[in-house]
């Protein structure tokens, strides 16, 4: 999805919210975010060079890299269109590590200068790593309820939004992810405390996302990484909502 997209589809929303007011206004909510990746992305990374008119080093790097989870907070408002139907603008930040483990395994062939049998000599070192990741999540979306005012009121509903990505920062070597348009979908409940005004808010939200290349990039890679990190988070959502 473009950038041209999400904004169509974002002020398409907007205009729908600000044209079918309701009696139930809308709901502020606020709170902490567990912020759980479900991907991880494996590689491997090949390269060779001679040091010297008689031996070459082959080099094989085997990786593992994944975002972990965090902990962020969150502040959302849903206009409430009908009884029924809302449009909820959220605001998400958190700050994650990039965790990086594997295998460098090294060959060496050793050619005699005046021929003879070549020596081969292999060893392997343990790999790791850790980054920061910052990002920004904005997201627009349609939630359909299910519930009463006054009871337990269950909703669910699909969104997109933009994440910002910040300056990533891997074994001291700093890049610029690529912000990107996501999709997602959310699914939630608010139960109302004893005033009526206060709800309690628990939700479960996924993001299909991806950080770029830049996120991963690190010293010991022998090419450039051109492949994204896929995040694919599932958000764990609880906190506090009042109603206006």
């Amino acid at each position: 999805m473009s950038g041209r997209l999400f904004i169509r589809i974002a002020a398409g929303l907007l205009l729908l919210a600000s044209a079918r007011p309701a009696q139930t206004s809308g709901i502020l909510r606020f709170g902490g975010t567990l912020f759980q990746p479900t991907n991880e992305r494996s590689l491997v990374q090949e390269g060779s060079f001679s040091a010297g008119p008689n031996s070459r080093f082959f080099i094989t790097d085997e990786l593992e890299v994944e975002a972990a989870e965090a902990l962020s907070g969150f502040v959302s408002y849903e206009h409430k269109l009908t009884e029924r139907f809302g449009v909820e603008l959220s605001a998400t930040h958190t700050a994650t590590d990039i965790e990086l483990r594997g295998t460098r395994t090294t060959r060496v062939e050793i050619h005699p200068a005046e021929g003879g049998e070549t020596e081969v000599r292999t060893s392997s070192t343990d790999l790791a790593s850790n980054g920061d990741l910052d990002l920004t999540e904005v997201t627009i979306g349609l939630n359909v309820h299910f519930g009463k005012r006054d009871k337990a009121d269950f909703y669910a509903g699909p969104f997109v939004g933009y994440v910002f990505f910040g300056e990533s920062i891997v074994d001291d070597l700093e890049g610029k992810v690529t912000d990107e348009v996501v999709v997602g979908a959310t699914a939630g409940v608010e139960i109302p405390l004893r005033s009526g005004k206060w709800t309690l808010s628990a939700a479960i939200r996924y993001t299909a996302m991806e950080a770029g290349p830049a996120a991963v990039r690190r010293i010991v890679v022998l090419r450039g990484f051109e492949d994204p990190l896929g995040l694919d988070p599932v958000g764990l959502r609880v906190g506090l909502g009042r109603r206006f």
